[in-house]
C-alpha cells in the first residue's frame, strides 16, 4: 500500500462525507490519516464484508455507546448475551405483529398528511420526525408511548444527539470536556421513564402490545440471560436504532421523490394500483417493487451509517500485506455505493437498478445499507415496511413543493438532514 492520504481539512466525521469518495479510484485498499490515527480504507467488497459481518464489537467510541446501550444489541461486545436477546427481539417482529404494526403506521401516516393543508410551509424534516417517534414509540412501547409521548420524545431526541455528538468527537480525536457529565444525566432521566412504563406493564396495563411486553414475559421465566438491565438495554437500543434513523430516511426519500417527476408518475401509479385491488398495507414492501426500489436507492446515496471504523481483531493479511493487529479499517457505505465500479453513474437517482433485470448486476457485498452478516438490523422489515407506507400514503395524497434542489446531509456520525427540507403542500 502506498503511504498514508492526509485529509486536509477533516475535522469531523461530515467532512469525510466529500474528502473519501476520491480514495476509491486509488486502489482496493488506501492509507489515510483522520483523528489523529492512520487508518485503512477498504475498497473490495468482499473485504468490507469480512469487518461489517464481524460479529465482536470493538472500536473507539464503544464506551460511550455502551453506557447508553449497555448490552443491548447494537453494542453488546458479549455474544452469549447478544444471542438470546435478538431471538426475544426477533419474536416482536414476527408477521404477525408486523401486520398490527402497518396499520397503526398507516393511521399514524394519514393522520399527519390530513393536517397537510394545501398550501401550508412544513419542514418535511420535522414532520418526518415526529412520524418516526410516533411509530418506533408505539412498536416499542405499545399504548403507554401515547401516554409518555412527550417525556420519551424529548429525552430519546436528547440521548441520541449528546450520544453520537460524543461519539463522532472520539472519532475524530477531539473529545468534549463534559459531554460525558452532560450524558449522564439525560440517560438517568431516560432510565426513570423506562422504568415506570415496565412498572405499568408488568402490573397488567396493556391493551396493545409493543415490543417491551415481549421483554418483559422473557424477564419472568428466571432465565439469567433476561434478567436486569436487559429490558432496560434493549428498549433505550430499539428507540435509539430505529427513530432518528427512520425519520432521516423517510425524509430522504419524499425529497428525491418529489424532485424526480417521472419517479413520482410511477409510485402514484402503483400506490394507486395497490388500492384498487386491495393490496393491504402489511404486504406493501413485498408488492410494490417500484417503491420498494425508490427507498432502496435512497439508501444507496444516503445510507443510515456511513462509516463503519473498526480495529483489525488480529492481524491479517489484506491487499497481499499484512495488517497489524489494532490497525482502524473503514468499510464505508456512503463511498462503496457511490463507487462508480459497482454502481454506473453513481450520483444518479435511478430506482430501476433495483429492477428484477438490473439488480442481478449489482456486485455482491457492495451494498450494506443494514449491515452484513447475523449482526445486521434486527428491524429492517419494519423500516422497509414504514417507509413503504408513508411513501405510497404521501405520493397518493399531497403535492410538495420544496425549495431546494438538492437535499444538505452531515454524518454525526449517523446520516443527518442538515437543513429543514422546506416544502409547500400544492393542491
Amino acid at each position: 500500500m502506498a503511504d498514508a492520504v492526509v485529509l486536509e481539512g477533516a475535522e469531523s466525521t461530515s467532512d469525510l462525507l466529500h474528502l473519501m469518495p476520491p480514495l476509491a479510484a486509488a486502489g482496493p485498499t488506501v492509507r489515510y490519516v483522520y483523528g489523529g490515527l492512520e487508518r485503512i480504507l477498504l475498497n473490495e467488497p468482499d473485504e468490507i464484508r469480512q469487518v461489517v459481518s464481524d460479529p465482536r464489537r470493538e472500536f473507539p467510541a464503544l464506551g460511550v455507546l455502551q453506557r447508553v446501550l449497555g448490552q443491548g444489541l447494537l453494542a453488546a461486545d458479549d455474544l452469549d448475551i447478544w444471542a438470546p436477546h435478538r431471538s426475544v427481539i426477533q419474536r416482536g417482529f414476527s408477521p404477525r405483529q408486523v401486520t398490527a404494526y402497518a396499520q397503526r403506521i398507516e393511521a399514524v401516516t394519514r393522520r399527519l398528511v390530513e393536517s397537510w393543508s394545501p398550501g401550508r410551509q412544513v419542514s418535511v424534516r420535522d414532520e418526518m420526525s415526529e412520524w418516526s417517534l410516533d411509530n418506533v414509540g408505539d412498536s416499542v412501547f405499545g399504548d403507554d408511548f401515547t401516554t409518555f409521548r412527550d417525556a420519551i420524545r424529548d429525552q430519546f431526541r436528547r440521548t441520541i444527539h449528546q450520544t453520537l455528538a460524543a461519539m463522532a468527537d472520539i472519532e475524530a480525536g477531539t473529545p468534549k470536556p463534559g459531554a460525558e457529565e452532560r450524558l449522564e444525566q439525560t440517560i438517568s432521566e431516560l432510565e426513570e421513564t423506562v422504568r415506570h412504563i415496565v412498572g405499568r406493564r408488568q402490573n397488567g396495563i396493556v391493551s396493545a402490545r409493543g415490543l417491551i411486553d415481549g421483554m418483559i414475559e422473557a424477564s419472568q421465566d428466571g432465565d439469567p440471560r433476561y434478567a436486569d438491565p436487559f429490558i432496560r438495554d434493549e428498549v433505550i437500543t430499539m428507540m435509539f436504532a430505529g427513530y432518528d434513523t427512520l425519520a432521516v430516511t423517510a425524509s430522504l426519500s419524499l425529497f428525491l421523490l418529489y424532485t424526480h417527476p417521472p419517479v413520482l408518475k410511477r409510485v402514484r401509479s402503483e400506490a394507486a394500483e395497490a388500492r384498487a385491488t386491495g393490496i393491504p398495507v402489511e404486504r406493501y414492501m413485498k408488492d410494490l417493487p417500484y417503491i420498494r426500489a425508490v427507498i432502496h436507492e435512497t439508501l444507496r446515496l444516503y445510507p443510515s451509517i456511513p462509516f463503519y471504523h473498526r480495529p483489525a481483531l488480529e492481524d491479517r493479511r489484506i491487499d497481499g500485506e499484512w495488517v497489524k493487529k489494532g490497525t482502524i479499517l473503514t468499510a464505508s457505505a456512503w463511498v462503496t455505493q457511490r463507487n462508480p465500479d459497482y454502481f454506473p453513474d453513481p450520483l444518479t437517482f435511478d430506482p430501476d437498478r433495483w429492477s428484477t433485470e438490473r439488480r442481478a448486476a449489482v456486485v455482491r457485498n457492495s451494498y450494506f445499507p443494514f449491515g452484513q452478516g447475523v449482526r445486521n438490523c434486527v428491524g429492517t422489515h419494519f423500516s422497509m415496511l414504514a417507509l413503504a407506507i408513508v411513501v405510497a400514503e404521501v405520493a397518493s395524497t399531497v403535492n410538495l413543493i420544496f425549495e431546494d434542489e438538492q437535499p444538505a446531509v452531515q454524518a454525526n456520525p449517523t446520516m443527518h438532514v442538515a437543513n429543514a427540507m422546506m416544502a409547500t403542500v400544492g393542491h
